[in-house]
């Protein structure tokens, strides 16, 4: 936390107990807090509040803050766990009725399109009419410099 929001934090801590918070205090407390992101202190504020009578100490915010953070790890190991049995479900629900993997339907539909998107841009292969062939002979003629045939 920086020292705006540690004054923050001791003007709510002095609100509750009464106590007087000089410059002295703030910079005190921050030395001890500025690691700590202010939420999390002032979430480790209510919840010593609410459960311990002693008057908090910058030792019960860094507490708090470790229990904070442990829970945080906890719930994010938990979602990948979840994360990892679904995808492991899913993989066992695919083998065992033979289903393929969506990724392979996915390659073979982009495979097919570009086929049939480089087959639309591939000239015809169906010779011109002659009326046209003859047409565009003459006018090759035409452009050549004379002696060039």
């Amino acid at each position: 936390m920086n020292r705006e929001e540690t004054a923050r934090l001791l003007g709510a801590i002095s609100a509750i107990d009464g106590r007087v918070v000089t410059d002295a205090t703030v910079l005190a407390w921050q030395v001890f807090l500025s690691d700590v992101a202010y939420g999390d202190a002032d979430r480790a504020l209510r919840a010593h509040v609410r459960s311990d009578p002693a008057r908090v100490t910058p030792a019960h915010i860094v507490a708090g803050v470790r229990v904070i953070a442990r829970a945080r790890a906890e719930a994010r190991d938990r979602e990948a766990r979840r994360a990892e049995i679904a995808a492991r479900a899913e993989v066992h629900h695919r083998r065992a009725h033979n289903h393929p993997d969506p990724r392979e339907r996915v390659r073979a539909l982009i495979a097919r399109a570009a086929a049939r998107w480089a087959a639309q841009r591939e000239p015809a292969q169906n010779p011109l009419p002659e009326y046209h062939q003859r047409a565009l002979d003459r006018a090759r003629q035409m452009r050549s410099p004379a002696g060039e045939d």
